[in-house]
């Protein structure tokens, strides 16, 4: 779905204000060129193809745990983990969903680390998946050029080599700046209920929430190599969520990372929340185009680092 496309689906928008087309203003201030609407495709589904293809690329039949990080799925119950565990033959498997929004991936990686180190599982799936098109606002033209669709999963698993090089590092600090409601659900309104109409995500913090979501990615992903062998010099990518490409520039430049470390994925991605940091990853392993010549090889030193709403603070130090 390119900036021409989503423009005919979006209203509201002042061209004479702006003082410029759509497409252009849209990638001024995101650096988003297109993004990917699933077609009639729930975050479930998502989830389970990419599910399926990171265990195929891991060589594994069967996994301990599966963690689901997504606050887009098509139902609350049951929860997409036990939809997902279901759809790809893993029925009767332990799980349950994450929801920390854009730094779900980064959360589940933490979580599937406590549960392999605490010895209660030897392999986690690890699953983000996003349907974001379906709770974004098209009358709302500063959110509807951010967002698109999108899945990516991993299988951890213990190993004496390579992995998490130190304990993930997590956080959290409230602010409604990044919010979606309940949507299409009856509430309790004392001895009655009120059934909720849909609802979509809402960002009136505006430049507020890329200030703090470069100081909050920063100041966890320094966090996160304090408790790791490495220093900030030894990483060969950094691979941050992909919020704004203003955020990834603005967050290279305050903690003077090079440019050609920096994996940034957005103009073709879009920003899918939870699943921009392994899709991002993807398309590095694979040499695609949209890694912009940035590569990740076996042993490479990797920094991760993601702020979601809430705001959800993640960040890991691991090797590829």
């Amino acid at each position: 779905m390119t900036n021409a496309e989503l423009e005919g689906m979006v209203s509201n928008y002042d061209e004479e204000r702006a003082g410029r087309s759509f497409s252009e203003w849209a990638e001024d201030v995101t650096g988003i060129r297109e993004r990917r609407f699933a077609d009639g495709e729930s975050a479930e589904e998502m989830a389970q193809k990419a599910a399926l293809a990171a265990m195929e690329s891991a060589g594994v039949d069967d996994v301990d745990l599966v963690l689901a990080c997504s606050f887009t799925a098509d139902r609350l119950i049951p929860n997409m983990a036990c939809t997902v565990a279901d759809r790809i033959g893993q029925r009767g498997t332990g799980g349950y969903v994450l929801n920390t929004a854009c730094g779900g991936f980064v959360s589940g990686l933490s979580t599937a680390y406590a549960h392999i180190k605490a010895g209660m599982c030897e392999r986690v799936l690890v699953v983000a998946a996003e349907a974001l098109s379906k709770t974004t606002s098209f009358s709302d033209p500063t959110t509807a050029i951010i967002f698109g669709d999108g899945a990516g999963a991993v299988v951890a698993g213990a190993d004496e080599s390579g992995g998490m090089v130190s304990p993930p590092y997590t956080a959290s600090e409230f602010s409604d700046h990044i919010a979606l409601d309940n949507t299409g659900v009856f509430l309790p309104t004392g001895p009655e209920t009120e059934y909720v109409e849909k609802t979509y995500l809402k960002m009136p913090g505006g430049p507020r929430v890329l200030r703090r979501a470069i100081t909050l990615m920063e100041e966890a992903a320094l966090k996160s190599l304090k408790e790791s062998p490495w220093e900030l010099s030894d990483i060969d990518c950094m691979v941050p969520h992909q919020a704004n490409r203003r955020i990834t520039i603005g967050l290279a430049e305050r903690m003077n990372v090079p440019r050609e470390k920096v994996l940034d994925t957005i103009a073709f991605h879009g920003n899918t929340s939870g699943a921009s940091i392994p899709l991002a990853i993807d398309a590095a392993v694979r040499g695609f185009p949209e890694a912009g010549g940035v590569s990740i090889s076996r042993g490479d030193k990797l920094l991760l680092t993601a702020v979601g709403g809430g705001y959800s603070i993640a960040a890991a130090a691991l090797e590829f």
